[in-house]
């Protein structure tokens, strides 16, 4: 008789323990969650990476300069050029040992911002295919209010396709808004980069009459490495091209 009450004090003891190690268990899940939705939200670059753990993550931290693969989509040139600034890019990168590609896409002066498009897409198709770290779009073309809305919405897709492929797409001399009007959301881009070309002479001196350019602006690279890298950055990165005379 004395040994029951006993052996009833055990049985509620241990249901007790369980029912606290169960509650500590779901405490501890909910605060993992909330630290991941504060914290970890702030600490990865902007549509680029997944949340460490999570399914899809790529960690590509550390890739040195020479594994870099960069493919640069240009615009449409005036009167049939190639995209001057794209080609500036192109030259600056060609200058270090990352591996950047740039091919401009054939237009005339009668080429409409939907063919443009539609090429550009076919590009971005083919860096996918190349598995490339980096996609750089300029995308002047589906800016403009004339391409339609299909080929909007298909430049969009390719967007989110480069996404799901976990490559890093990064728009150049695009605004938010501009971003927004293509259908495309900021989770599809890693940043917004804008560039701007100098002319200069060959001693590196600046033309007269030129403004003093605001601070701060990172090297083409540098902004590559950064997004590769995965290391957290502002939304909106700047870099400054010297374009050096050839006459």
């Amino acid at each position: 008789m004395t040994g029951k009450p006993l052996v009833y004090r055990q049985r509620i003891s241990s249901t007790v323990f369980l029912r606290a190690a169960v509650f500590f268990m779901c405490m501890c899940i909910m605060l993992s969650a909330c630290s991941k939705i504060s914290g970890g939200q702030s600490s990865r670059a902007i549509g680029h990476s997944y949340f460490p753990g999570d399914p899809g993550y790529t960690l590509a931290d550390g890739v040195d300069d020479t594994d870099m693969r960069i493919g640069l989509v240009g615009a449409c040139g005036a009167h049939g050029a190639g995209d001057n600034m794209m080609q500036a890019l192109s030259r600056e990168l060609s200058q270090t040992y990352a591996v950047a590609s740039y091919s401009p896409i054939a237009c005339t002066e009668n080429t409409s911002s939907s063919e443009s498009v539609r090429a550009q897409v076919a590009e971005i198709d083919s860096y996918l295919e190349r598995h490339v770290h980096v996609i750089v779009v300029h995308p002047q073309a589906a800016t403009d209010p004339r391409c339609s809305r299909a080929d909007k919405a298909a430049f969009a897709r390719a967007l989110e396709k480069v996404r799901t492929h976990r490559t890093a797409a990064i728009l150049v001399n695009t605004s938010e808004q501009q971003a927004k009007n293509m259908g495309i959301g900021s989770e599809y881009y890693a940043a917004l980069w804008n560039i701007s070309v100098e002319q200069t002479t060959q001693s590196g001196s600046s033309q007269p009459g030129t403004e003093q350019r605001p601070a701060p602006a990172m090297r083409p690279l540098d902004v590559i490495r950064a997004v590769i890298d995965d290391t957290p950055h502002a939304t909106v990165l700047r870099s400054v091209i010297n374009k050096h005379k050839t006459e």
